[in-house]
C-alpha cells in the first residue's frame, strides 16, 4: 500500500518542478505545462507502481491482460507514426521528425511477434518459459530500436540548425535507420525460440512463484541506454519543443519500468503488467502534446489570417466577417460601430519617418485596447484607420466609449509619455449606432464612413455619431 511519506515524496517533487518551471523564461506556459504534466506522469508511475505491488506469489494475471496491452501500444504507437510523419509532411526542414516517427513505427513488428508467441498453445516444443523468454527477447530488441532511432533523431535536431543536410547526408541516415528498423528484428527472431541453437536467455518463468525472472544485465543496460538519452535529449532541446518535451517524458517512463523489471525475482508478475501500463499511458501522453501540437499550429495559423502583422489586432477581413454575424445578433441595446482615425498621420510619417509612425499606431493600439471591453472586436482597417464594434452598445454607450478613447490617447501621448512618442496623438471617430438586422453591411459602413468624414473635416480631434439608416 502507498504509505503516506510517499504521497508526500510525490507533492514536493511536483512542486519543485514547478518552482524550477516558473523561473525558465525561455519557455512558453503551454510548454512549461506539457513538462510539469509530465513530471506529474513521471511520480504517478512511481505510486501506480509502488501501490500495486502484491507479494502474494499465488496472484496471477491472465495473459489476455497482456495481449490487450499488447494490442494498445501497437496502435498507439501507429498513430504516434502516422501524427508525426504528418507533421514532417508539412514541414520538411526537420529532418529529426522523419527519424522520429521511425523510432515508433520500429516497434510494431516487435508487437506482431510478440502477440503470435502469446496465442501460440503451449505444447513440447513451445513451453512457457520459452513464451516467457520470447517476449522478453522482443521487449529488449524494441528498446533497443527505439533508443538507437531516438538517438539518432535528437543527434539530427542538435546539427540541424548547424548545418544542411544534402542527399548524400540523407541517403546515409536512411541507411543507418534501416539497422533497427530491419536488421535488428531480424535478429530478435533468429535468438528467439524459433532458432533453438542460438536462442538468447534474458528471462525464466519460475511456475512455483508463478512470475519470471530477468537476468538484470540487460535491464541494467536499458536503465542506463535511457538515462543517458534523457540527458542528452534534455541538453540538446532544452525544453524548446512540446513534442520533444513529450518524449522526454517516454524515457522517464522508461526508466521507470525498466527499473521495476528489477524486481520482478522479489514481487509478482502484476509489476510486469503494471509498467506495461505506464508505457500506455506514456505514449498517450506523446499523443495527448502531439494533438495540442496541431490545435496550436492551427490557432497560429489562423491568427495569420486574421491578424495584423504590425499590430498583432484584427484585420479588416475578420473585422467586416464579424459585422455580419454581429448584425444578426439581436440585442437589448443594438450594436455599435467606430470607426477612428489618427490626424495628421501622414505629417507624423513625412517627419519623422515611417519607424516613428509605426510606433504611434502601436501606441494608439495599446491605449485603445486598455479602453474597450473584452468582447468588443478591434480591428485595423488599413494604414492609419481603425474600426470597433460594440455589441450590446446603445447611442450614449458608444459615445460615451468614443470620448474615452480619444480623451486617454491625447492625454497619454501627451509630453513625456511612456510611447516615445515625438508629438501628442489625436484622432477622429465616427460612429454608427444601434444597428438592426434589416439594416445592411454596406449601409453601415457608409454611414460610418460619413461620420468619420464629417469629424475630420470639423476640425479634427472630436466624435461624430449618426444614428444607422433603417434603425428606430
Amino acid at each position: 500500500m502507498l504509505s503516506r511519506e510517499w504521497c508526500k515524496s510525490l507533492c514536493r517533487f511536483t512542486s519543485f518542478i514547478y518552482a524550477v518551471l516558473m523561473n525558465m523564461n525561455n519557455i512558453t506556459l503551454a510548454e512549461k505545462m506539457i513538462v510539469l504534466s509530465g513530471a506529474l506522469l513521471f511520480a504517478l508511475m512511481i505510486a501506480v507502481n509502488s501501490f500495486f505491488v502484491n507479494d502474494n506469489p499465488g496472484f496471477r494475471v491472465p495473459m489476455t491482460t497482456y495481449l490487450i496491452v499488447m494490442i494498445a501500444l501497437f496502435f498507439l504507437d501507429t498513430i504516434i507514426f502516422i501524427f508525426i510523419q504528418m507533421q514532417y509532411a508539412s514541414d520538411r526542414s526537420h529532418l529529426s521528425l522523419l527519424i522520429l516517427s521511425m523510432a515508433f513505427l520500429s516497434g510494431l513488428i516487435y508487437f506482431i511477434e510478440t502477440i503470435i508467441v502469446i496465442q501460440l498453445p503451449e505444447d513440447a516444443g513451445l513451453t512457457h518459459t520459452l513464451k516467457t523468454n520470447d517476449t522478453a527477447v522482443f521487449y529488449f530488441f524494441r528498446q533497443l530500436s527505439f533508443i538507437f532511432l531516438l538517438g539518432l533523431a535528437v543527434w539530427v535536431e542538435k546539427h540541424t540548425a548547424r548545418r544542411r543536410f544534402t542527399l548524400r547526408n540523407k541517403v546515409w541516415l536512411a541507411l543507418i535507420s534501416l539497422i533497427p528498423l530491419v536488421m535488428f528484428p531480424v535478429l530478435a527472431h533468429a535468438l528467439s525460440s524459433y532458432n533453438p541453437t542460438w536462442t538468447l536467455t534474458i528471462a525464466a518463468y519460475r511456475p512455483d512463484q508463478y512470475h519470471p525472472v530477468w537476468d538484470v544485465r540487460y535491464v541494467n543496460a536499458l536503465i542506463v541506454l535511457w538515462s543517458a538519452l534523457a540527458c542528452y535529449m534534455t541538453y540538446v532541446t532544452r525544453f524548446s519543443s512540446g513534442v520533444w518535451n513529450s518524449i522526454i517524458v517516454v524515457c522517464l517512463s522508461a526508466i521507470t519500468y525498466n527499473f521495476f523489471l528489477l524486481l520482478l525475482d522479489t514481487y509478482n508478475l502484476s509489476l510486469w503488467y503494471i509498467s506495461r501500463a505506464v508505457e500506455v499511458f506514456s505514449k498517450l501522453f506523446v499523443i495527448c502534446t502531439l494533438l495540442l501540437h496541431v490545435f496550436s499550429l492551427l490557432r497560429f495559423f489562423g491568427d495569420r489570417v486574421n491578424r495584423d502583422p504590425l499590430t498583432q489586432i484584427f484585420n479588416r477581413k475578420y473585422f467586416f466577417e464579424a459585422l455580419q454575424r454581429l448584425r444578426m445578433l439581436r440585442t437589448e441595446k443594438g450594436t455599435s460601430i467606430m470607426m477612428l482615425d489618427i490626424d495628421n498621420f501622414k505629417t507624423i510619417n513625412d517627419t519623422w519617418g515611417h519607424p516613428v509612425g509605426d510606433r504611434v499606431i502601436l501606441a494608439v493600439v495599446d491605449i485603445i485596447k486598455d479602453s474597450i471591453r473584452d468582447n468588443d472586436v478591434f480591428a485595423r482597417l488599413g494604414g492609419e484607420e481603425f474600426g470597433l464594434l460594440l455589441p450590446d452598445t446603445d447611442r450614449s454607450m458608444a459615445v460615451a466609449v468614443a470620448e474615452r478613447i480619444r480623451q486617454n490617447v491625447e492625454q497619454r501621448t501627451g509630453q513625456g509619455n511612456l510611447y516615445a512618442v515625438p508629438l501628442t496623438v489625436t484622432l477622429s471617430i465616427g460612429v454608427c449606432s444601434a444597428i438592426q438586422e434589416n439594416v445592411n453591411s454596406s449601409d453601415i459602413i457608409r454611414d460610418v464612413d460619413e461620420a468619420l468624414y464629417e469629424a475630420k473635416h470639423g476640425g479634427k480631434n472630436r466624435t461624430v455619431c449618426r444614428q444607422a439608416a433603417g434603425s428606430v
